[in-house]
């Protein structure tokens, strides 16, 4: 028979290697959600859906939320959230979902800006699906305002995209485009044929300065919507990121 002798060090030193560094705090601010995303199941048209993200500063400094702002202003609204969070305190982001439009997938984002060097940007999703409650002939882009946010000066460009919903019984077709800015580069991408198109939209800087609004029109086949309008926006603003820089 093998004995096996073990001093307290030996215990000890073993217990070190073993036991995670579970209490070390991060340097700087930080955030850590509970979850990222919220898969609210099935809602029908016009129905609401309230959430609240939960999150905490594991950080050794104030952690800040400089800006939040969701992808579909006009249907997802932040009700309150919590801007300034003490190293090792929690927050909360309550926000309210409503299910506008045609029957369809929903995949909308909530974007927030920290003071979080390496993790600036994060984003939420709230996603999901709308069912149908009667029968509608129209048709839908979802967002009906495509929001780029804020552009940076070292974004050369940006890419976002919307999708359009046909509920007509008749084919749509997508005949001509016309952005209303000439330097906006936009594509068209079939994922039902006649029924559900993506618009990708590209903006290339040079950027107008402020807060802007263009629109994109789309020429259809069908008499009852020969024009779909779609909408978007963003602002750039390189004076006021100098000066936030020199502070």
């Amino acid at each position: 028979m093998v004995k096996y002798i073990i001093n307290k060090g030996t215990l000890l030193l073993f217990s070190i290697l073993l036991t995670p560094n579970c209490g070390k705090k991060i340097e700087g601010p930080a955030i850590r959600f509970d979850s990222e995303v919220y898969n609210f199941g099935n809602i029908k048209q016009g129905g609401n859906i309230y959430h609240t993200f939960s999150y905490s500063n594991p950080g050794s400094d104030t952690l800040v939320l400089e800006n939040i702002h969701p992808s579909c202003p006009s249907c997802t609204r932040i009700k309150e959230y919590d801007k300034i969070i003490a190293p090792g305190g929690k927050g909360k982001i309550r926000v309210n979902y409503e299910a506008k439009g045609g029957p369809r997938p929903v995949d909308h984002k909530i974007y927030i800006t920290t003071n979080i060097p390496d993790r600036a940007r994060i984003t939420l999703t709230l996603n999901g699906n709308i069912t149908r409650e009667e029968k509608i002939d129209t048709i839908q882009v979802m967002p009906n305002l495509l929001d780029f946010g804020r552009i940076e000066t070292t974004d050369s460009i940006r890419d976002c995209s919307v999708r359009v919903y046909n509920f007509f019984e008749k084919p749509l077709l997508i005949t001509d485009i016309t952005p209303s800015n000439k330097k906006t580069e936009v594509w068209v991408e079939t994922t039902a044929e006649d029924k559900e198109y993506i618009i990708h939209i590209r903006l290339h800087s040079p950027y107008k300065k402020g807060e802007n609004r263009e629109t994109i029109t789309l020429k259809t086949n069908l008499e009852e919507q020969p024009e779909i309008l779609v909408p978007y926006v963003y602002s750039f603003n390189p004076e006021e990121r100098s000066k936030d820089n020199k502070k």
